[in-house]
C-alpha cells in the first residue's frame, strides 16, 4: 500500500504508467455519453440524408432515451458494487438498460405516426446496441466493494 495516496501498489503503478483509468461514476459516464454522441454524429447524418429533419429527430430521441437508460444502467453498477449485490446489479441494470428502449420499440411500431414512418425503431435499436456495447464494459470495471462515497461519507 502507498502511505502517500492510500491507494494500493497495482493503483499507483497504473497511475505511473500513463493507463487511463476511471475510477468514478462521473468519468464513466462522460465516456458513455461522448460515445453515444460520437454515434450520433453519424447516425444523424445517415438520418439527415434519408429522411430529413422528421428522421433527425427520430435520431436525436433514440439517441437520448438509449444514453440515459445506459448511464441509469451504469448508475446500478456504481450503487450495487458488493458481492452480495451482484445478482441485484445485473437484474436492474438491465431492466433499465433493455427494458425502456425495447418498450418503446413495441410501442413505437404498434402505434405507428411520424416518428414510426421517420425510423425510430432502427435508431432505436441502433442505439440500443452502441449503449450496450459501450455501457457493459464500463460497468463490468467498477472494482467490487462498497461504493466510493459511501464509503468516503462513513471514514
Amino acid at each position: 500500500m502507498n502511505p502517500q495516496s492510500g491507494r494500493g501498489a497495482a493503483n499507483g503503478d497504473a497511475e505511473q504508467s500513463g493507463v487511463l483509468r476511471f475510477d468514478g461514476f462521473v468519468p464513466r459516464c462522460a465516456a458513455l455519453l461522448g460515445i453515444v454522441a460520437a454515434a450520433l454524429l453519424v447516425v444523424g447524418l445517415v438520418a439527415w440524408l434519408q429522411g430529413g429533419q422528421e428522421s433527425l429527430l427520430a435520431a436525436a430521441l433514440s439517441a437520448a432515451i438509449c444514453g440515459l437508460c445506459a448511464a441509469a444502467a451504469l448508475a446500478c453498477a456504481a450503487l450495487f458494487r458488493s458481492p452480495e449485490l451482484a445478482l441485484l446489479q445485473v437484474a436492474v441494470g438491465m431492466i433499465v438498460r433493455m427494458g425502456v428502449p425495447l418498450a418503446l420499440v413495441m410501442f413505437v411500431h404498434h402505434t405507428g405516426g411520424r416518428l414510426a414512418e421517420a425510423g425510430m425503431v432502427y435508431y432505436l435499436l441502433t442505439f440500443y446496441l452502441v449503449t450496450l456495447l459501450a455501457e457493459v464494459p464500463l460497468s463490468l470495471s467498477f472494482p467490487a466493494g462498497e461504493p466510493a462515497e459511501r464509503t468516503e461519507r462513513m471514514a
